[in-house]
């Protein structure tokens, strides 16, 4: 994929890949796959999962606001402030899918607050940041893959209704992994020890996935009754 956007990964960067990004994985284990069907068989969940994204998407955006204005040089704060352009664009567009499942997002302003307070105490390294959103955008497309994959094999109308606003998520998710590839290629290549720093967020990432996964567990051990009698077998 790297190659279409003429992105030449180097061989520090490859070898990080192939060990840590490649196998054990959360976003890419038989489980994830089996959720995701799961998931997408029951409306009220699609509404849980599309309101959550939304969330993430703005949560992330306002990250990479802060982050590109605060350390960035020019080029990279240019990049950075369309990714977060993106991003913003994501969460709505995530959002404007909800009423099809035919259910309703309901803002918790409290919730709100707390995460702006979360979101404005933020700091990082800027490369540490950089390494971190990669290994982020890199689950994501391989997640948004998966789902387009599940919306192509099912009949159901609504489920098609929403194909063309995941695709369009997901082509900007791809330039995303490349432009973020790049940075993290050259900088590996520059300092062949920042690579722990790498697997690192990546660790952090496929960890931080199953705790998703833990939480999508028991919201549907809170409401297994109503997502036995919506589930679409």
């Amino acid at each position: 994929m790297l190659e279409s956007f003429n992105v030449n990964p180097s061989d520090e960067y490859r070898e990080c890949i192939e060990k840590y990004l490649t196998a054990d994985l959360s976003f890419t284990s038989e489980l994830m796959e089996g959720l995701a069907k799961t998931i997408f068989r029951s409306k009220k969940m699609m509404a849980y999962c599309l309101l959550h994204n939304s969330i993430d998407e703005a949560k992330g955006a306002a990250r990479l606001r802060l982050m590109a204005n605060r350390y960035a040089d020019d080029e990279l704060k240019q990049k950075m402030l369309r990714h977060y352009n993106d991003e913003m664009n994501h969460s709505k567009m995530f959002a404007s899918l909800i009423p099809l499942t035919g259910y309703e997002a309901e803002v918790d302003n409290n919730g709100v607050e707390e995460e702006l307070t979360k979101i404005l105490d933020f700091d990082d390294d800027i490369k540490t940041f950089i390494f971190r959103v990669h290994s982020i955008e890199v689950r994501s497309w391989r997640l948004l893959l998966l789902h387009l994959k599940i919306i192509e094999e099912s009949n159901k109308q609504y489920m098609k209704d929403m194909q063309p606003t995941i695709q369009n998520i997901l082509e900007d998710e791809m330039r995303h992994v490349s432009y973020t590839a790049q940075y993290v290629s050259q900088w590996l290549h520059q300092d062949p020890y920042l690579s722990q720093s790498f697997i690192n967020c990546i660790t952090h990432t496929n960890r931080e996935t199953w705790e998703d996964l833990s939480a999508m567990s028991n919201f549907m051990r809170d409401n297994v009754f109503q997502l036995m009698q919506e589930a679409e077998v």
